[in-house]
Order: C-alpha cells, then structure tokens, then sequence
C-alpha cells in the first residue's frame, strides 16, 4: 500500500498481514518475501520500531540503579525500568525475538534503508534505542550493520546525510564517546563518557552535576 501510494518510507513494521492499512508479524514473528522486496527496492524507507525488545531489558538489571535512569528519567519510566528489570526474559522469547528480528536483517542486506526508531513515550527514552540495536544484532546483524541504523541511515533517512550521520570533514560534530568497543559488544554503547553537541563537549559527570541526586 504505502509503495502503491508513492510515500518513501514507514515507521514500524509487522510483516504478513495484507490489510491495507498496516502490516504486522504473525504470531510465530515470520513474514512473507515481498515485504523484504518493498522495502529493499531502495524506494521506501524503514524506520524499525522493534517493541518486541524490551524483553531484553530483564537481561541488564545494573540500568535501574543507573544514576543517568534515576536523576534524568521521571518517575514513571523509573517505575518501568524497574519492573522490567525484574523480568528475565525466556529462550522461548529470546527465540522468538531473534525470529522477527532476522526480518530487519534480511531487509538490510537485501539493499534496504533501515534506522532505529523508538516511539517513545511508549516506551522509555533512550533505553529502548540500545535494546533494539541488542535485539538487531540477536537477530543476525553485526555489530557495525546495527550502529549504521542510528547514525548514516539514519541521517539519510532524515536528508541530512550531508551533515550527519558520519565522521567526516565539513559535517557537524555531534559525537558520541564510549567508554568500550561497540563493534565487539553492542551492549558497551550504554557505557557513553562524553557527547559532543555542535562542537561543544559535555562528560557524563558534567551532565550528572547539573542533574543532582534530589535532596531526601
């Protein structure tokens, strides 16, 4: 429908339904070929907003005593993280997870422009980018195929690929410094030191300073 319409590109995806007005996964996480063919013509962008992640949040249970989660966050994705935290994820939805991840892969590879979108607040900020980028690489990307999806595509997916998206001579310099190797572990891309903001460099203890612990 949206490549029938001329619109270049979506947010979400679910593969398998033929209804018009969306497409979804179907309960096994599968979907058809010509979804991978839509979207990797080159014509009709995706922006992955992988929900199915945040089973992957019961994994990492050091984020709810994160100071970034407890001084930046408000109380109720607080409350969410929390609650997630305590929930481990099974093989079973680990299992299916990767299923419908793979999906994402395959567009990727097949030519396909692929970013990662959140959707929040309906999820939680931030922590759910890093949860998709885990589950992409869950799901068969490498490490350096699921960092493109929220910097160079997702800077094409936008049109500013001129400006950023990559480090390079005569572009903005909004720069991410992490303490670790994301191309080894994806997980390390949490552990971010310092951002840099239009050539202004901020530590994560400046950011922390100006968020202090409130007063009991």
């Amino acid at each position: 429908m949206v490549a029938a319409l001329g619109l270049d590109g979506t947010s979400h995806l679910g593969a398998t339904q033929r209804a018009g007005w969306n497409n979804v996964t179907s309960p096994a996480g599968r979907s058809y070929q010509d979804v991978v063919d839509v979207y990797s013509t080159g014509e009709v962008d995706l922006v992955g907003t992988p929900f199915e992640a945040s089973v992957l949040l019961g994994q990492h249970p050091e984020l709810a005593q994160d100071p970034r989660v407890q001084r930046l966050l408000p109380t109720f994705d607080v409350a969410r993280v929390t609650e997630g935290v305590a929930q481990q994820p099974t093989q079973a939805q680990l299992d299916q997870l990767a299923g419908t991840m793979e999906i994402y892969t395959r567009i990727l590879r097949a030519g396909g422009l692929l970013s990662t979108g959140s959707d929040a607040p309906l999820t939680i900020p931030a922590i759910q980018n890093h949860l998709a980028l885990r589950a992409f690489v869950l799901g068969g990307m490498t490490e350096a195929e699921a960092l493109r999806t929220v910097t160079s595509n997702a800077a094409r997916t936008l049109g500013v690929g001129d400006d950023l998206g990559t480090v390079e001579a005569g572009k903005l310099a909004d720069l991410v410094f992490v303490d670790g190797d994301p191309l080894a572990d994806i997980a390390q891309l949490i552990d971010v030191g310092a951002v840099m903001k239009g050539g202004h460099y901020i530590t994560r203890e400046d950011l922390l300073t100006a968020f202090p612990e409130p007063s009991a």
